[in-house]
């Protein structure tokens, strides 16, 4: 007879943050009206979910570090080391997050090395980097979902400047993404003042009521930041650069390292390599290394990415980045439907809407995740309502 764990997630009440989508999702009540950013489903090293056994609860990173080749299996092992490569995450974004974006996997390792040994500690507000890992990362939106990701076309960021910084246009006029980038981050404090403060002058109602156009977001990101003793963060210039990016509800994109972003309003699945390695250029009272932000940034392409479904049946879906450390699978399974789930990996499966039983009994409902370990073969059967699952794993 079969038994299945449950997964109970790490939360983050980062301050972007709502306060009802993630409480209502996983059933639990919020009477201190506390912000829910994220909730975590994996084996981060410093975050980790814990499984639920009876009524025990027990580390995941731990059960991995106890008998890897048990839970990950020997190819997993073999490919990315007795870790879980991938990080599930659940998010709702009520205000913008910071400009930010992910170093590759060898830029990770370098400047990791390089910290350790300047005895700079984990957990040290001035660090950059928290592991040796890489995040690339795919999103699937849960509800109309806004970002800034990647370069507008220059064309349109030389119409941005010509309407909101006529001033700058002869500092700008022939520079491509990378000069671009370079300048605004490379302004004194003072230009960046008067700057944002003639940009704010110039936001006039039509150009602040559409979210395709990118005076609703200055707007609100003036809001969200304002000047603070007269000194104003020197993001909301470098979002003049970045293309807005609307998902409808059950379209994903996905941002390679090195690309910038910022998500703007919304709700999403999110599936990345397991990395807390985060990288700021704005838009942030957090730390902001702009050297290493440059060196860092994608400056040779646009960067938006849309990542288009297979549709292995009419019941699943999967999502494949290019990389091969994360996939998403979606199912949506009518009352009475059953599906059998296994791989040679180890696994993560969510619950986003309905409840599902197995053959021995158990029942999972919205809000609930089962962790899978390779090889193991989990049946399930939607009951009552139509089911909605979720599942992540990795390529070996």
């Amino acid at each position: 007879m079969s038994s299945f764990e449950r997964l109970e997630p790490y939360l983050q009440h980062y301050a972007w943050g709502g306060f009802s989508y993630l409480p209502q999702w996983l059933g639990i009540e919020n009477p201190g009206h506390q912000l829910f950013a994220e909730a975590w489903f994996g084996a981060h090293p410093n975050h980790p979910s814990l499984i639920l056994s009876g009524h025990e609860r027990s580390s995941l990173k731990e059960r991995i570090e106890a008998d890897p080749l048990k839970e990950l299996g020997a190819e997993s092992v073999s490919t990315y080391g007795p870790r879980l490569p991938f990080l599930l995450k659940i998010l709702d974004v009520r205000d913008m997050l910071s400009i930010q974006l992910h170093p590759d996997k060898k830029g990770a390792e370098v400047g990791f090395e390089e910290e350790n040994n300047r005895g700079i500690a984990l957990n040290d507000p001035k660090r950059n980097y928290r592991d040796d890992n890489h995040k690339p990362e795919m999103l699937l939106a849960l509800s109309d979902f806004w970002m800034l990701q990647g370069f507008a076309p220059l064309e349109h960021i030389h119409q941005r400047m010509s309407l909101y910084l006529p001033e700058l246009e002869g500092r700008t006029g022939g520079l491509d993404w990378k000069g671009l980038l370079e300048l605004f981050l490379s302004l004194d404090q003072e230009m960046v003042n008067h700057s944002c403060s003639q940009l704010a002058s110039r936001l006039s109602p039509g150009q602040t009521a559409n979210k395709k156009n990118i005076g609703f977001w200055l707007a609100r990101a003036m809001e969200t930041y304002p000047a603070v003793k007269g000194q104003y963060d020197r993001g909301l210039l470098v979002m003049l650069l970045l293309h807005i990016q609307y998902l409808r509800p059950g379209q994903a994109g996905y941002q390679a390292p090195g690309v910038l972003h910022a998500y703007l309003e919304g709700q999403n699945v999110e599936l990345m390599s397991n990395s807390d390695n985060v990288l700021r250029g704005g838009l942030t009272p957090k730390h902001i290394d702009i050297r290493e932000f440059l060196k860092h940034a994608d400056t040779s392409r646009a960067g938006q990415h849309i990542l288009k479904p297979d549709y292995l049946m009419d019941d699943e879906l999967v999502f494949t980045p290019p990389v091969p450390d994360f996939l998403l699978k979606h199912f949506k399974l009518n009352p009475g439907d059953s599906k059998t789930i296994q791989f040679n990996t180890a696994s993560i499966v969510l619950i986003h809407s309905g409840k599902v039983e197995t053959p021995e009994g158990q029942v999972f409902g919205k809000g609930q995740a089962v962790w899978l370990p390779c090889f193991n073969v989990l049946k399930i059967k939607a009951m009552d309502d139509q089911a909605e699952l979720f599942l992540a794993t990795a390529t070996v």
